[in-house]
């Protein structure tokens, strides 16, 4: 086998009969859920069809808006089309790639549906429309058509087996290079009765509408509703790796003496003898096959014939065999991709769901009876890496597939201590749903990625966004939603903000960020000369680092030209952020200069450095006196009457909130009164200095005198 990973399966959509979605698929099987019942689709007792199936929810209803199709060709659509073309965006999106990301490329598209149990309803409406919507092949079309691939677009009506010969090709096309990405996908709605009355003159529907595979009981199948989509992509470029594929084939094996619905098992035990030879994979490897086990007895018979003949010769433990239609029923088209589907999520949970139905082995199956073959009735570990699938078709024709399970991602970097996800949906129900989900999974970079590199960018109609900040301890810290009308672009502001913001450790985490660590390392060039180390203020644990007015003054200018947390220029313009307009105080006007490109990163680092630096002289020598500034939950208006007379009204924050600046002793008593008055007032680490206060004004002259000596260019921004 060859270990070089070219292709994974980085993405999957599904619908199945009675399901939400994946997760609720995922979590029936291994609940042993039925998920066919009851058909409500035609008539009961209709010439003797049995009145059971498995039927996908809301067939009948897609958003035409999101894919660009008018309600007049949507009334004359086989529910193939559209349910295709939902897949596939989910599936490109389950990977973590933003659909439009795939504009102009050469992604391919490999689509099969069978609309011979739909298409007498479309008939009946002799619409001029009906071409284009029942059409198979209009499917891929319809798909390339809405993403603009350039790639090639396949889409045909035929058998469930028909898929695994589209895998394989897709697989050698992008291994040889020839795409980059590609999507393979099914569907099958059985909602008219007339080819189930074929089915049951053959003999092959259970009557009881239960499935019982490879089991003495075993009286036929049940006919479902059901659809597919899995996306690949070159394993370099993938985000996600659901399952590695190592090799998928596909024949029609009908010994041609005999009749059309014969199946020759000598040729397939040929075949699959060939195939994991040209794997290189000694089949005793596989521990588990995902059989098609369809409840029809001389079909299981001959499928465990088969694998006994190639996978438990020479074999020391047993074979683990399973069948998804014990849950979920056949569907034609899609019954084979159904199957590798619970393989990749037997993959993601590491154990075989159970299989449904199963009490009493068939007693013409040898090698149930011996046990070298078992069915695997109870949730079991899945032991080994490999996975086989097998698919049959009433009409001889037998495909199988062989994945691998992706190995674990390793990262050397550590874990954040805050991630943000970027979120957006139609509607505000579905956002909601959506953040539900997100804040129940495990905080991982992976996850974040695999959200943010889908929602960084808007999609389609999707107005409703939202944001949230979640941390392992505290989890969701931040969620906010909002709509968001795309016709007109708001202007983006960036806010810079002054003393107070600054803490311990700010820039540990940013410093794993190269564009953020190549801005600091530059700061570090300006500063060394003048004695201070910006990294270690940076990432110093120690709770005096801030004591030092110079530290908090080139800390903070040194974050806030580089941060990405706090909304601020480097990386941010590293990802394409560019701002409207600018607001700062204090500090963060230097912040602003910098941004709006009056000051080099330089020059703004030199700026703060000085207002620091001359700030601290002027307090070693007594010229200023000890002072404090402290946040208050009251506005301006509010308050100015209230002040002593020995503290200003520093800074007028907004209608509820400002900043006085004093004498430590006045601020302090000050503080305390409007505490006890249950007032919002928090005091201010300004280094003991009464900033934007009266107090200041003995530092002008000599920080006008450093601007100068600093720089020529900084003699521009003096004091008056």
């Amino acid at each position: 086998m060859d270990e070089k990973f070219e292709v994974v399966i980085s993405g999957v959509s599904a619908r199945i009969p009675d399901c939400d979605n994946i997760s609720d698929f995922m979590e029936k099987i291994y609940n042993k859920a039925a998920m066919t019942g009851v058909n409500t689709t035609w008539m009961k007792g209709f010439e003797g069809v049995p009145y059971y199936s498995g039927t996908v929810k809301d067939w009948d209803r897609y958003d035409t808006y999101a894919f660009n199709i008018n309600l007049a060709q949507a009334k004359c659509q086989i529910p193939a089309v559209p349910k295709l073309l939902e897949m596939a965006h989910e599936a490109i999106i389950d990977a973590g790639v933003h659909p439009k990301s795939l504009s102009g490329t050469n992604c391919g598209i490999y689509t099969l549906s069978c609309q011979a149990d739909f298409s007498p309803r479309l008939l009946r409406g002799n619409n001029k429309r009906t071409m284009t919507g029942s059409t198979t092949s209009y499917a891929s079309a319809r798909i390339a058509y809405c993403l603009n691939l350039n790639g090639h677009n396949v889409g045909l009506d035929g058998s469930n087996n028909s898929l695994f010969y589209f895998l394989r090709k897709a697989v050698e096309e992008i291994r040889e290079g020839r795409i980059e990405a590609c999507i393979v996908g099914s569907t099958d709605f059985i909602h008219e009765p007339f080819y189930s009355q074929d089915f049951m003159a053959l003999g092959a529907l259970a009557e009881d509408g239960e499935c019982l595979p490879f089991d003495e009981k075993a009286h036929g199948m049940v006919r479902a509703d059901g659809g597919v989509v899995f996306f690949l992509q070159e394993a370099s470029k993938a985000k996600r790796w659901r399952a590695i594929p190592i090799g998928f084939d596909y024949k029609f094996l009908g010994n041609h003496s005999l009749n059309y619905v014969h199946h020759d098992t000598d040729q397939m035990i040929k075949m699959l003898k060939k195939f994991y030879a040209d794997c290189k994979v000694d089949p005793t490897r596989v521990k588990y096959i995902e059989a098609d086990g369809s409840g029809i007895k001389s079909l299981d018979e001959a499928e465990i014939k088969v694998l006994a003949k190639v996978f438990t010769e020479n074999r020391a433990d047993e074979l683990l065999v399973g069948s998804v239609a014990s849950n979920v029923g056949r569907s034609e088209t899609s019954s084979g991709l159904i199957s590798l589907l619970k393989a990749v999520l037997a993959f993601e949970k590491g154990t075989i769901p159970p299989t449904r139905n199963h009490t009493t082995p068939n007693s013409n199956c040898p090698a149930l009876s011996l046990g070298s073959i078992k069915v695997a009735t109870e949730e079991t570990e899945l032991k080994g890496d490999l996975i086989g699938v097998n698919s049959f078709s009433l009409a001889s024709d037998f495909a199988h597939g062989l994945i691998k399970r992706p190995p674990p991602k390793t990262t050397e970097e550590p874990q954040a201590e805050h991630h943000i996800y970027l979120l957006s949906s139609r509607t505000e129900e579905g956002l909601e749903k959506i953040m539900d989900r997100a804040a129940k999974v495990s905080l991982s970079r992976d996850f974040t990625d695999l959200l943010n590199g889908v929602f960084h960018k808007q999609l389609h109609g999707h107005y409703n966004r939202g944001v949230m900040v979640v941390t392992e301890a505290e989890k969701t810290i931040i969620r906010k939603t909002g709509h968001a009308d795309s016709s007109r672009k708001k202007p983006l502001w960036f806010s810079f903000s002054g003393m107070g913001s600054q803490k311990n450790g700010m820039g540990k985490a940013l410093l794993r960020i190269p564009v953020f660590a190549e801005a600091i390392d530059k700061c570090d060039a300006v500063l060394t000369p003048k004695g201070i180390d910006i990294k270690h203020v940076l990432t110093s644990p120690d709770k005096t680092v801030f004591d030092d007015v110079i530290h908090s003054f080139v800390g903070i200018t040194a974050v806030q030209v580089t941060s990405p947390i706090i909304g601020l220029i480097h990386v941010l313009r590293s990802l394409g952020i560019e701002a409207d307009k600018f607001v700062g105080h204090s500090l963060g006007e230097q912040a602003c200069a910098y941004a709006d490109g009056a000051l080099t990163l330089e020059e703004a680092i030199l700026c703060a450095w000085a207002r620091g630096y001359a700030s601290q002289e002027a307090a070693r020598e007594g010229t200023l006196i000890p002072g404090l500034m402290a946040a208050v939950g009251l506005g301006y208006e509010d308050i100015k009457d209230r002040l002593p007379q020995s503290i200003d009204a520093a800074c007028h924050n907004s209608n509820g909130s400002c900043t006085i600046s004093g004498p430590v002793e006045d601020v302090t008593a000050f503080v305390e009164k409007l505490k006890a008055e249950e007032i919002f007032a928090k005091e201010v680490n300004a280094a003991n200095i009464a900033y934007h206060s009266r107090y200041i004004s003995p530092i002008g002259e000599r920080l006008n005198k450093l601007l100068k000596e600093t720089s020529k260019d900084l003699g521009k921004f003096m004091l008056n």
